[in-house]
C-alpha cells in the first residue's frame, strides 16, 4: 500500500514496489541511470558522490520502526542536495511517524500489509499530520517553536500568522 501526501492531504496511489527499484550501487552504475532509486539506511549521503538529477522518486529504507538514519538522509536530501522529487520511506512505517517524516521532506509513504487497516485507514494517517503544529526542532517542513519566541507579547492574530508564514517558508 503506498500513500502519497500533497497539501496536507494523503492518498492512495497505484506505483511501483520498493522491492522493484534498483539499489544505490546497482544505479550508480546504471548508464544511463533510472529516474528511481532505493538508498540503503546505512549510506552516508554526505560522503557519496551523489547526483540527484535527473531523479524522480528516492526510497529510503526503514528496516525498524526505532532505526531513524533515513530521517537524516531526507533532510540531507532535501537541504543539501535541493532534491524536490518524491521521497518514499519504505519498509516499518507507522501512523506515529508520519508527522515527522513529512517534516523531515519524505513525501510517500510505503506500508507493510495490515498497517493501514490497523491504524485507522488513510483517514488515521491525515490525522497523525495533524497531531502536533510547533515543534522545538527546525525541520525541512514546519514551524520551529523558536521562530515564535519574540511574538510572546503579540496577539494571537499575529502569532496565528507568523505560524503560517513560517509554515509556507
Amino acid at each position: 500500500m503506498l500513500l502519497k501526501l500533497e497539501n496536507e492531504t494523503l492518498a492512495r496511489v497505484n506505483a511501483e514496489a520498493a522491492h522493484e527499484i534498483p539499489e544505490f550501487g546497482v544505479w550508480q552504475a546504471q548508464t544511463p541511470r533510472g529516474s528511481a532509486v532505493r538508498i540503503a539506511n546505512d549510506i552516508n549521503l554526505a560522503a557519496e558522490e551523489f547526483d540527484p538529477a535527473g531523479l524522480e522518486l528516492i526510497v529510503l529504507d526503514f528496516p525498524k520502526y526505532k532505526d531513524g538514519r533515513a530521517y537524516t538522509q531526507a533532510r540531507t536530501l532535501r537541504e543539501r542536495y535541493g532534491f524536490t522529487g518524491d521521497i518514499r520511506a519504505s519498509g516499518d512505517v507507522l501512523r506515529d511517524q508520519v508527522l515527522f517524516m513529512a517534516r523531515c521532506g519524505f513525501t510517500s509513504f510505503e506500508l507493510a500489509d495490515g498497517v493501514l487497516a490497523r491504524s485507522g485507514g488513510v483517514e488515521g494517517f491525515e490525522k497523525s499530520l495533524k497531531d502536533f503544529d510547533l515543534f522545538y526542532q527546525p525541520a525541512v517542513k514546519g514551524t520551529a517553536l523558536w521562530r515564535l519566541r519574540g511574538l510572546s507579547g503579540a496577539s494571537l492574530t499575529e502569532r496565528d500568522a507568523d505560524r503560517r508564514v513560517v509554515a509556507a517558508g
